[in-house]
């Protein structure tokens, strides 16, 4: 009998159990089906609105086709803004190349006026280097000038040591005749006193030829002169005339030659500053070389200035000479890029009207109802948004319904299940108790005698 009251537990304890189930079941089951309900309320607000949306649905392939229109009339505007910038772009590179061929004229012109100074210039710098050249010979002449007194000075000085020379050569005359006149004395004395010492009585005396001899002369001692020491200092004395007499000579011929040599200075010297005063280098004559040398090298220092301001103003019309020629290239080029530039003008214009009239065209054209691109496209997205949200609201409704029925079928089965297994149960339960009560009194009856009725709450 302890097997039958342990099943009759099980299921006691399985029933109450599957009624707990059957509980929760029961609660998803009005869940799902309030849910279901608002679904279908949604689903009933979504079809209200698909008569709507499906107009909408309808205008977007339309909307879209005009947006190229509109597109086409935007791409004109922007195309005219474009050619207009474009345009406006050719007009100014037009107005500044035409500024720069009016600047390049007149630098040209003012080239042109000043290249008329070149003629007159290069006349200038050749007198100047003629008259340069003058100066230059004049500074030669000058320079021998200059050579000539440094010689005559020198002359000067040469005379003097000459005559200083002549001077001791003439006291040496003197010196060296009294030397010789007392050695000549000695020597005929020396001579008296041989003749002396060979006179002797009726012998003729080889002076005077007397045969007496009264008085012969008598000289004191002096000192022997020979007739070689008397030949010497005659020579001597010959010599040192000479020398008088050659430096006597030399005085008178440097004398001579400085006459000659200061007369011709002179002469130059004159014709010289009669030159200057002629070719109008001096206003009037100067009175020494040294006031001539100084101007001429004033003139000389005035022509270097004057003919580098002429040479200097030489290179900077040849620079402006050279600057012409490009210039000219300039404008050569940019007359050809005016012409191009006009050319581009006029045509930009002709794009630019034929642009402006197929715009008018279009936008006579174009629905009144938006007022340009960006407004259709506002209009455009609003609607494909709309539409596209519809549709997604409506599969995701459909979506939800399905699910939401499938859930309560399922809960409806599950339910249907856990009823069946409750009521099997309790019907099991009924007949183990049914059991268990039979054999309870039976068991009572064989041991008691009595018959007691036992009762058990299912």
């Amino acid at each position: 009998m302890k097997p039958k009251y342990d099943r009759f537990q099980e299921l006691q304890a399985a029933i109450q159990d599957s009624q707990a189930k059957l509980t929760i079941a029961t609660d998803q089951l009005t869940s799902y089906q309030t849910t279901q309900a608002t679904t279908q309320t949604t689903q009933q607000a979504l079809q209200s609105k698909q008569a709507d949306e499906a107009i909408l649905k309808d205008r977007i392939p339309v909307l879209t086709k005009q947006r190229q229109s509109f597109q086409k009339a935007a791409d004109l505007k922007q195309a005219v803004v474009t050619g207009e910038d474009h345009l406006a772009g050719i007009k100014q590179q037009l107005v500044i190349t035409n500024k720069s061929v009016t600047d390049l004229q007149e630098q040209t012109n003012q080239i042109e006026t000043d290249l008329t100074q070149r003629d007159q210039l290069k006349d200038q710098d050749y007198r100047l280097k003629q008259a340069k050249a003058q100066l230059v010979s004049y500074q030669q002449q000058l320079n021998h000038l200059y050579r000539q007194m440094t010689d005559n000075h020198t002359l000067e000085s040469q005379i003097k040591a000459a005559e200083s020379a002549l001077a001791t050569a003439k006291t040496q005359v003197k010196v060296t005749q009294a030397n010789y006149d007392e050695l000549r004395n000695n020597w005929l004395k020396s001579q008296i006193m041989n003749l002396v010492g060979q006179l002797k009585d009726g012998t003729p005396c080889p002076v005077c030829g007397s045969l007496e001899h009264p008085a012969p002369a008598h000289v004191e001692d002096i000192q022997t002169v020979s007739n070689v020491q008397l030949k010497t200092a005659q020579n001597h004395l010959q010599t040192v005339k000479d020398e008088a007499t050659k430096q006597a000579s030399l005085v008178t011929n440097l004398k001579n030659q400085l006459t000659k040599q200061t007369n011709q200075y002179q002469e130059s010297f004159s014709e010289l500053v009669a030159t200057f005063v002629e070719k109008q280098v001096a206003q009037e004559p100067v009175s020494d070389l040294a006031a001539a040398i100084a101007l001429i090298k004033q003139q000389s220092t005035k022509n270097d200035q004057e003919t580098k301001t002429v040479a200097d103003q030489l290179q900077i019309l040849a620079e402006k000479a050279e600057k012409q020629g490009h210039i000219k290239e300039q404008l050569d080029q940019l007359t050809a890029t005016a012409k191009t530039l006009t050319d581009q003008l006029q045509g930009a214009e002709k794009d630019l009207a034929k642009t402006k009239g197929t715009l008018e065209t279009i936008q006579a054209d174009l629905p009144t109802e938006f007022d340009d691109l960006a407004s259709l496209d506002i209009y455009l997205k609003k609607i494909t948004k709309s539409v596209q949200s519809y549709e997604t609201a409506v599969e995701q409704n459909n979506h939800d319904l399905t699910k939401i029925g499938n859930a309560i079928s399922e809960a409806t089965a599950t339910i249907k299940q856990i009823s069946q297994y409750i009521d099997e149960s309790k019907k099991r339960a009924v007949e183990i108790q049914g059991a268990i009560t039979d054999a309870v009194r039976t068991n009572w009856a064989l041991t008691s005698g009595q018959s007691t009725n036992l009762s058990c709450d299912i």
